[in-house]
């Protein structure tokens, strides 16, 4: 019987994943410390595909669920950090908002004190809330009510929360706690207008 702890590894794609998160797949799949299943979900919009994620997960008997959208790629081995055995860890990934943020390039992490994301903090912070990589324990899936990955809408239907940060809040309040591995940053792939980014860089400097 292989008593290993059980990992299925959930990737957010429609077809097509980033060249990078290939390469950490096939690392991670060659891993022994592991019995490691990599699952594709194919659903639409965005928390319907992680819903897909989540019941195939709690069909089956592994421990833990790692989560990867499909334009992300960890740098180092996401596995390392399974042993810790945290509710929930996030990893620090870079997103582009134009428009929305200044400068437009901040991180998917949100400190729990409101402070800056400190990149050579670590292993582990706490954190209030994270997005696009994480590790969740099969404790707090069986603990929260489904479904656990949903959008909050206003009265005319305009999305106000996004179904990651409503995960987060949804797990804090029952009781469990949210963590970032700054020591593992992730690559973002996005397109760019160059000009602009130019421009935008220009002004950092």
């Amino acid at each position: 019987m292989d008593n290993r702890p059980g990992v299925t590894v959930g990737i957010l794609s429609n077809g097509w994943i980033c060249e990078g998160l290939c390469d950490a797949l096939m690392r991670m799949s060659h891993d022994p410390r592991y019995r490691l299943v990599v699952t594709f979900s194919w659903a639409r919009p965005i928390p319907s595909n992680r819903q897909l994620l989540v019941r195939g997960f709690l069909e089956s008997d592994h421990d833990y669920l790692i989560m990867i959208d499909r334009d992300v790629w960890p740098y180092r081995n996401l596995l390392d950090l399974i042993a810790a055995d945290k509710d929930v860890v996030f990893f620090p990934v870079p997103v582009y908002r134009p428009g929305m943020e200044e400068p437009p390039i901040v991180s998917v992490l949100t400190p729990l004190d409101g402070g800056a994301v400190d990149f050579d903090e670590g292993p582990f912070k706490e954190v209030e809330s994270g997005g696009s990589v994480f590790i969740i324990a099969r404790r707090v899936l069986e603990a929260l009510p489904q479904p656990i990955f949903e959008y909050q809408f206003d009265e005319w239907g305009m999305m106000t929360v996004e179904e990651d940060i409503n995960f987060c809040r949804k797990a804090r309040a029952a009781g469990f706690r949210l963590w970032a591995a700054y020591t593992h940053p992730c690559g973002h792939i996005k397109e760019v207008d160059l000009v602009d980014m130019h421009g935008r860089v220009r002004e950092w400097s």
